[in-house]
């Protein structure tokens, strides 16, 4: 890679004259937080008004921008962990979503970085737009399979990371089968689709044993 370089670090230039910023090593190059306060501040002003906050001084090791017709209209940061590439943050402004951007952006860092793509806690409207964009597929009604690996933090450890490709609508949670672990509750699926609630109802002593029967069928 022919590397470019500017005030917030390392970058290349893709063939739709978007940056990708690379993280060589940890400090290199400037948290996103300092890329959007001076150079986006548009971004960041509806990231705020969106209640969709960062931490200021977390640094990733691939942040790439979003453009549609030369302007940029988001954002997706990236962290590697063991061989894969995970997709710990993906924010586009709200007139651009559901026009397939978020999997086409997917779709590119694959092209771009060849690794395993992976997706760090999605919310069930990014769950929706993976189905719509053909990157997972419903089992029954409620029941998703991915097509690209979920990733959420063990609950009794930070430096844990569970992955699974299975999603529960009902409740808007990752389901870990294995370790008989859901991902943790996210405030916009609260708001939107009443996920607490669900979640008192649906996750009862014979949640996981009903949903592995259902898995184990499908995959006959």
């Amino acid at each position: 890679m022919n590397y470019l370089e500017n005030k917030y670090g390392k970058y290349i230039v893709t063939e739709n004259n978007e940056k990708i910023y690379i993280n060589q090593k940890y400090g290199e190059n400037a948290p996103l937080y300092v890329i959007l306060y001076y150079e986006y501040p548009y971004i960041l002003k509806n990231m705020i008004n969106d209640e969709f906050y960062l931490i200021q001084d977390k640094v990733y090791d691939i942040v790439k921008e979003i453009k549609k017709k030369d302007i940029v209209i988001g954002f997706t940061a990236s962290n590697y962990y063991d061989g894969k590439l995970i997709v710990e943050l993906v924010y586009i402004l709200s007139e651009y979503r559901g026009k397939s951007i978020f999997t086409k952006e997917l779709s590119l860092l694959e092209v771009y970085f060849g690794n395993i793509i992976c997706l760090s806690l999605p919310n069930r409207f990014a769950i929706e737009s993976l189905l719509k964009g053909l990157y997972a597929h419903k089992i029954n009604e409620y029941l998703v399979r991915t097509r690209i690996p979920l990733v959420f933090q063990h609950p009794k450890s930070e430096d844990v990371l569970l992955f699974s490709r299975i999603y529960d609508l009902r409740i808007c949670a990752i389901v870990d089968l294995d370790n008989c672990i859901v991902s943790p509750l996210i405030g916009v699926d609260i708001f939107y689709f009443d996920a607490s609630s669900k979640r008192d109802c649906f996750l009862n002593k014979y949640y996981f044993e009903n949903l592995r029967r259902i898995y184990d069928v499908s995959l006959k």
